[in-house]
């Protein structure tokens, strides 16, 4: 393996374009005072600012950690991501070792190593260029009718291609990139029980979700005026075009790397994205409130779905090529959507259909193919479709004086780490099961598994007390809640059994191998796991990413995950106190119990199924106690650039608070229990740092708060903080009890 290390070496300097540029916050940044300030932007906080834990509890706890990440913007700049790292680093020395594994992982390190071999060998890729995917493209570039396109639609080409990014998500999920749709296949629990009541082995009943895409290409035709106010450019418009433009021109930019020229890359890019306006319906994903959404949700047969598409989107060919075409229940998440796909699926629009599968392939493919193609998104801002009038007025310096910073005083030895573990996150991403069974045999600590099931167990006994004692419940909806509670199944850091690798074969580059088709070959081991163990669920247990850094709660199967990957780090400190175990991941397990009570999760069963459980009077009380965090949220302006849409954000937050309140009642129980130090521990597993930039654009895409507010706004919630730190009503973390906000 020392091959590898020269290789890893000798492309630190110039991987380094590759790395998008950290905004800065300039002099003209607004922050909030009501009710703080935004001190995790980067270089903001300095050492001499005199802040009070009464004030701003968070800032207070973190600021000589905010003070280090930002001396250190290079090596990390959050507490998760110094757990990510340590995974990394422990897996990278696995790599190294040749005398490492046993007989039982002998072959997924091989594995392993071959994909590395392929990530890091940077002269063969760029030898390669951008064949592997030239028969892809030649492919669509031939097709000449919509049966033509079906037939892609329904090919391994389609379907491998973008699977392996299907990594963002824990569960049974192909996740299609760019594509026209999602899916998510699930064994029906309600169903197995039944068949195993019946007295038969395997249930092997499963379920197909079929999901409305992800829109990448968003619309970048805004009028100057919408960017423009009084002759000068509105930065948090202008950020909101950059965020909508940048990955169609990504695709732009890989489509003339493809070879296309400028006219038709232009074309190709502006007809996929114009195909996604006309699938959106010029909606944005999240408008809608979790309870109207899921009333349009429609279960269907499979003969059901294929009367559904009759003469439009070939669904059910599609899912039948692909194997899911024996489903229990199809559930279709919104019929609108489905019925302007079908709209949309006609020969007129043949041109943009296969103008969005370009740009599915320019998309996907930048990680996998040479050095050029992988500095292409960090490269690109969405400028190329400013118009010229905002081009002029940005080249006047309307805008707030912000600038950028770069690593440009960062160490080879700098690079040549954070390239390690940029390689060791793509072997987690697209090998997951070979990548776990190799981690958990050396790192895993069985007696550390113990212990958090001790703790599982102990946060499902106080949650059940306290579903228990919700006066404003009725009888008959408390022991509908503790019926699901009693139902779910926590699982703890990694599949008891393993999905089979054994018939994983994969070539090194002499051997005629890339990295393109590698990965593919691994999707397409995922996928057929997947197909495997829906039909035979009795026979192995499927978890995406036991390493992940992270805990999942999925409401189709009442079941929470919390793997290995999250059981270190400061939210399981070697050594640690129990009061910091108990912040890190005794929180986690409250937060994710606490999904299946939010504002979404409330709409499920113990089985997972779409079932009102609740009396109408409970779940109109319910409802409105979700407003309050809604407000609560809508109220919030991080930085001065605009408020939280707390209908985004609301289920997060009241998981939070949930698992908080939850682990006050844990921690009752334990006999000189020390508060602050489960306060402190608790605002530093939370600690981060970033930039003006990444905020607006957290802001605009994801559903949690940011850390600052996720450790400050469910603490005032709770007496014990008030009692802990003698909270007053003239302290920056009071809030008076009638407006306290908690749901459960």
């Amino acid at each position: 393996m020392k091959r590898l290390l020269v290789l890893l070496m000798s492309v630190v300097v110039a991987w380094s374009c590759a790395v998008p540029v950290v905004a800065q916050a300039g002099p003209t940044l607004q922050v909030a005072g009501d009710p703080w300030k935004g001190w995790f932007i980067r270089s903001l906080l300095t050492d001499d600012e005199e802040l009070r834990l009464e004030d701003d509890f968070y800032t207070a706890v973190n600021q000589k950690g905010i003070l280090t990440y930002n001396a250190h913007p290079m090596v990390v700049s959050s507490v998760a991501e110094e757990r990510m790292n340590e995974v990394s680093d422990q897996m990278f020395d696995l790599l190294m070792d040749e005398g490492a594994g046993s007989s039982e992982t002998a072959h997924d390190l091989a594995c392993l190593r071959t994909l590395y071999d392929l990530y890091a060998d940077w002269d063969a890729r760029d030898a390669d260029g951008v064949k592997p995917v030239d028969d892809i493209i030649d492919r669509l570039c031939d097709i000449e009718t919509l049966d033509e396109f079906t037939d892609w639609l329904c090919s391994d080409d389609f379907r491998l291609s973008l699977a392996w990014r299907e990594s963002s998500e824990y569960n049974l999920t192909i996740s299609q990139g760019l594509s026209l749709f999602r899916l998510m296949a699930y064994n029906d629990v309600d169903a197995e029980q039944k068949e195993r009541d019946a007295g038969k082995k395997d249930g092997g009943e499963y379920v197909v979700e079929i999901y409305e895409p992800d829109y990448k290409l968003a619309a970048y035709g805004l009028d100057d005026s919408d960017v423009i106010v009084q002759g000068k450019v509105d930065r948090e418009r202008l950020e909101e075009v950059k965020l909508a433009c940048t990955d169609v021109e990504v695709a732009y930019e890989m489509l003339r790397y493809f070879g296309f020229d400028r006219r038709d890359a232009d074309e190709t890019a502006q007809d996929a994205a114009t195909l996604e306006a006309g699938l959106a319906d010029n909606g944005q994903e999240g408008d809608e409130d979790s309870s109207s959404a899921l009333e349009s949700e429609q279960s269907l047969t499979f003969d059901e779905l294929g009367k559904k598409c009759k003469g439009g989107f070939p669904l059910d060919r599609i899912l039948a090529a692909w194997g899911y075409d024996d489903a229990e229940e199809y559930l279709v998440e919104d019929t609108e959507w489905l019925d302007r796909l079908n709209g949309l699926y006609i020969e007129d629009n043949l041109d943009a259909l296969v103008s969005h599968a370009l740009a599915s392939i320019a998309l996907e493919s930048t990680r996998l193919l040479d050095y050029e193609a992988s500095c292409l998104c960090g490269e690109v801002d969405g400028s190329r479709y400013y118009s010229k009038t905002i081009a002029e007025a940005l080249e006047e310096g309307s805008t707030d004086g912000s600038d950028e910073v770069d690593y440009s005083d960062a160490s080879d030895e700098d690079w040549a780490l954070w390239y390690q573990r940029e390689a060791c996150s793509y072997l987690r991403e697209v090998a997951p099961t070979s990548f776990g069974k190799a981690y958990v045999e050396t790192y895993y600590d069985a007696s550390v598994g113990r212990e958090v099931e001790r703790m599982v167990r102990d946060y499902l006994e106080v949650y059940e007390g306290m579903l228990g004692e919700e006066d404003w419940l009725s009888k008959e909806t408390r022991e509908a809640a503790i019926r699901k509670l009693r139902a779910m199944n926590v699982k703890v850091g990694h599949p008891k059994t393993w999905p089979d690798t054994g018939g994983v074969k994969l070539r090194s580059h002499d051997e005629g191998g890339t990295l393109f088709s590698e990965t593919r070959r691994m999707a397409e081991y995922d996928l057929e796991q997947e197909l495997y163990l829906l039909r035979h669920p009795d026979e192995g247990e499927y978890w995406h990413d036991c390493t992940d850094v992270n805990a999942y709660y999925d409401v189709a199967t009442n079941s929470v995950s919390i793997g290995m990957g999250i059981m270190g780090g400061v939210y399981w400190p070697k050594d640690g106190t129990y009061e910091q175990k108990l912040a890190g991941l005794g929180t986690t397990i409250g937060h994710e119990i606490t999904h299946a009570f939010d504002d979404q999760g409330a709409y499920f069963d113990e089985y997972g199924n779409f079932e009102q459980w609740w009396t109408d009077k409970d779940l109109a009380a319910f409802e409105k106690r979700v407003e309050g965090v809604v407000d609560c949220f809508d109220a919030i302006d991080p930085i001065g650039r605009g408020r939280y849409d707390g209908m985004t954000v609301c289920g997060e937050a009241i998981a939070d608070m949930g698992g908080l309140k939850a682990s006050m009642l844990v921690a009752a129980g334990e006999k000189g229990f020390d508060y602050d130090a489960f306060f402190r521990a608790y605002a530093h597993c939370w600690l981060s740092v970033t930039s003006v930039a990444d905020v607006e654009n957290h802001m605009a895409t994801d559903t949690h708060p940011l850390n600052n507010h996720r450790v400050n706004v469910p603490l005032r919630e709770l007496d014990e903080f008030y009692q802990t730190y003698s909270i007053k009503r003239n302290d920056g973390m009071w809030l008076d009890p009638k407006d306290r906000v908690s749901v459960w």
